[in-house]
């Protein structure tokens, strides 16, 4: 036997969703949302397990553009930290305790940082 699956209206896809009318018809033309099912002769609704599965997309996009800009900044500061060192044998970040002591002796103010 097969389960039965809801049928929600369009009132209930715009409240479950977020979208107003306008933006539901655009997204299912364009193929991002899904197709709605005839009910009656006037009437229509979305099956409520696919209208699930595209929340749970939306989430998983959301989710993927928060994290890649993370890493992607994690990777630059990894990046020029490693050219940094490559070009002066040391981090930039850091002056070496030569530099430390010379200013010190010559009364050199602390560069700024930034």
């Amino acid at each position: 036997m097969t389960e039965l699956v809801r049928i929600l209206r369009r009132k209930e896809v715009e409240h479950a969703t977020g979208l107003r009318r306008a933006s539901i018809y655009e997204q299912m033309d364009d193929g991002t949302f899904p197709r709605s099912v005839p009910i009656g002769p006037k009437s229509v609704g979305w099956l409520e397990p696919e209208i699930i599965d595209w929340q749970q997309k939306r989430i998983a996009q959301r989710d993927a553009q928060i994290a890649a800009p993370c890493r992607q900044r994690r990777r630059a500061r990894r990046h020029e930290a490693m050219m940094a060192m490559s070009k002066t044998g040391r981090s930039e970040s850091r002056p070496s305790a030569t530099e430390r002591e010379d200013r010190r002796a010559t009364g050199e103010a602390k560069a700024p940082q930034g």
